[in-house]
């Protein structure tokens, strides 16, 4: 009897405890709004990597894949000249897009873009003193990378395109970028082979296979592994120390792999499946081509091929799911996105043209003609809803998507103005978007921490985010909206003070008589309870 008193007693002061400590409880709204609650195991949505296409072929897997929206016919958003021709692939980040034009006249050389992504305007150009650039701009740590074709690869400032440094070194490939080091396939007499350079210094890490070229493909780094052809064979490496792990011969030429799914996808005389911890050969299909690498999406395999098709596999066995019919002469990537793929043909004296085929049958949905009658080796990049694409001879980068505006400022965060060390506390906002669209929402907590990105909502739905802070202070929290497309700037803060939370003791228990001892202490306030 006795113990079921004491528990009772607990109980109760617990519960008069967490009583106390409910400061500033999230307060009852009846709104005509719609609205929303998001748990950690809803759909979050970060922004980095999703919308963006910062490096070749999106990301470190080379999946040639985005989440982003996609054009839904062949609008021109914008098109520019930057140079007498345009090899290059456009890379973006942080609403900013980096390509290379070349010049064959005038300065010589080749400048490096940097330009709005939604009207075309510069930003910032810089001379690169190389005859011309094949491969992407990477875009990491604030700087853009960029490897010449003749003599060096370049380290720039992202915010300004001053030089911070440069290597000597050639090829046709883009660099990629994992933390502080920096991997790129090299060809330049001394400096053949594959190489690891720290990122922020160009201080060579080490180097693999220094007696072969490594100029056309890409690497793939994934799981602490580099992925890597050379023209005769393909490499894994360890990625810490350049150790080889296996290789596979007459793999690999200009086609950089994709890798998922611990598969390894690459295109040569045949597209190979290969097991990308022992590189053992799972299956192929007899329609290689060298130039074009593989994209990764929905389950699917995607790849373009000199017959003027696009195909589509199944990944697990290699079975075609489907083919396009001829769609032109084709020496570059396909880009996945928003259920659809793209990928520039035309060339040997027919108009280049960007064509959008449906993802899951290979139908074509539109074309847009773009170029000259040379071809393009410029691959498309999806980002913030729409497709871009240097035009090969034609020297411009053109733009295909529609007009549209960010969604406005979101709404002051609602919620308390004060709380407690350790109790999750909820606030709300919302906003609208001028074109309707349906809407992403970051929550900036001001400890370092933020929500990631959630959605979507309807445009105009009141929203809700929680947060649990561990420290006492003051802390400003700010929203922005993102409708797929283009992001807001951030709402007026909303200021919440934490202070430190009440303490409870239990006091010792003995006998047939008992004591409990109970004190909340909040802000040095001190209160006992005792029972006897």
């Amino acid at each position: 009897m006795q113990r079921k008193v004491v528990g009772f007693i607990v109980c109760t002061l617990l519960i008069t405890a967490a009583a106390f400590s409910v400061v500033g409880t999230d307060k009852n709204r009846n709104s005509l709004n719609e609205k929303y609650t998001r748990s950690n195991l809803e759909r979050s949505v970060p922004l980095n990597g999703l919308f963006e296409w910062p490096m070749f072929r999106h990301d470190l897997n080379n999946s040639g894949y985005s989440p982003s929206l996609a054009p839904d016919d062949d609008t021109v958003l914008w098109s520019k000249y930057i140079g007498d021709w345009v090899d290059s692939n456009p890379t973006l980040k942080d609403e900013r897009l980096y390509i290379v034009g070349d010049n064959y006249a005038g300065v010589g050389g080749a400048d490096l873009w940097c330009l709005n992504p939604f009207t075309g305007d510069e930003i910032w150009k810089t001379n690169i003193p190389d005859e011309f650039v094949f491969g992407s701009p990477t875009v990491a740590n604030d700087r853009v990378y960029v490897l010449g074709t003749y003599f060096n690869l370049y380290c720039y400032d992202a915010n300004n395109g001053d030089l911070l440094w440069d290597f000597e070194s050639y090829g046709h490939c883009g660099p990629m970028v994992v933390g502080d080091k920096l991997y790129f396939g090299c060809s330049l007499g001394d400096k053949n082979g594959f190489y690891c350079l720290n990122a922020t210094t160009g201080e060579i890490i080490w180097v693999h296979d220094p007696t072969t070229s490594y100029q056309a493909c890409t690497p793939a780094i994934v799981d602490g592994k580099v992925y890597i052809g050379n023209g005769w064979y393909f490499y894994c490496l360890n990625a810490e120390t350049g150790a080889e792990i296996w290789n596979s011969p007459d793999k690999s030429d200009w086609g950089s792999a994709a890798v998922f799914n611990n598969r390894v996808y690459t295109n040569y005389d045949k597209l190979y499946c290969l097991d990308a911890e022992n590189g053992d050969e799972l299956w192929t299909y007899p329609n290689g081509d060298i130039h074009c690498s593989p994209a990764i999406a929905y389950g699917n395999v995607y790849v373009g091929n000199d017959d003027g098709k696009v195909y589509c596999f199944d990944p697990e066995t290699g079975d075609l799911i489907w083919e396009s019919i001829s769609i032109g002469y084709m020496v570059n990537d396909v880009a996945v996105a928003d259920d659809k793929v793209f990928i520039p043909v035309g060339g040997l004296g027919t108009l280049s043209k960007l064509v959008c085929l449906d993802a899951y049958s290979g139908e074509v949905i539109w074309d847009g003609p773009f170029g000259g009658t040379y071809g393009t080796y410029s691959a498309p990049a999806v980002a913030y809803g729409n497709v871009y694409v240097g035009a090969g001879e034609y020297g411009y980068i053109y733009a295909f998507g529609t007009p549209n505006e960010p969604p406005e400022i979101p709404s002051e965060p609602d919620g308390p103005s004060e709380g407690i060390v350790g109790v999750e506390y909820t606030f709300d906002t919302s906003t609208t978007d001028p074109e309707g669209d349906d809407v992403y929402y970051l929550f900036d907590w001001g400890d370092g921490t933020n929500s990631g990105w959630q959605g979507p909502y309807a445009s105009g739905a009141i929203v809700d985010a929680s947060h649990t802070w561990i420290e006492i202070g003051d802390y400003e929290i700010r929203a922005k909206a993102h409708d797929g497309r283009r992001e807001s700037d951030w709402s007026e803060p909303h200021t919440i003070t934490i202070v430190e939370g009440p303490k409870l003791e239990i006091g010792a228990i003995t006998g047939g008589l008992f004591k409990v001892k109970a004190k909340i202490r909040n802000e040095g306030a001190t209160a006992a309870t005792g029972v006897q």
